[in-house]
């Protein structure tokens, strides 16, 4: 099941080593910045779901794009879904999580405006609050908050989201 609007490419699989095919159909202008290895995780909490449980999983590749971020499930590892795209625009927060034991974890927030365009199992005529969790099991997360970030950066400005200025610092007057 693809969750949202991705459309894949039938005769390339996402368990492919070649790396100049993808496996999905980019949009028009869309360049690829980052693959992440074949065991990436992504979990998908969804508050308020029609589902029995409000959480889905799945293992496979994420690509950065300068428009999007994408998961490709393996068509090996399977899970709750074949596909999900995550526009820049929709992403409220993100961190980085490098606990002491176990893989660096990159987590975000992000805002579901209409449900029937995201495909998630949401209740419609409400905005819903639902986050994400990539856990980069095999390494790639320098390279993927690198390029993450450079373009969730550019994306804001181009929504005519400014950064403040910090006040000008005055020198306390001496007695």
């Amino acid at each position: 099941m693809s969750l949202n609007c991705v459309i894949l490419n039938d005769s390339i699989t996402s368990d492919t080593s070649n790396d100049s095919s993808l496996p999905f159909i980019p949009l028009p202008g869309e360049l690829v910045v980052y693959r992440s290895p074949d065991r990436t995780s992504l979990q998908i909490t969804i508050p308020h779901s029609l589902m029995r449980r409000n959480f889905l999983k799945a293992v496979g590749k994420v690509y950065v794009t300068n428009k999007r971020v994408l998961m490709i499930t393996s068509a090996l590892r399977g899970g709750d879904f074949q596909s999900f795209n995550l526009p820049y625009r929709t992403i409220t927060q993100s961190e980085l999580v490098t606990p002491w034991i176990g893989a660096t974890r990159w987590r975000c927030s992000f805002i579901v405006v209409n449900p029937l365009e995201c495909g998630l199992p949401l209740a419609s005529n409400q905005t819903h609050h639902c986050s994400l969790e990539i856990v980069f099991n095999e390494g790639g997360f320098v390279e993927f908050v690198k390029e993450f970030e450079t373009f969730f950066v550019e994306a804001g400005r181009s929504a005519g989201i400014e950064e403040e200025d910090l006040p000008a610092y005055q020198e306390p007057d001496s007695m």
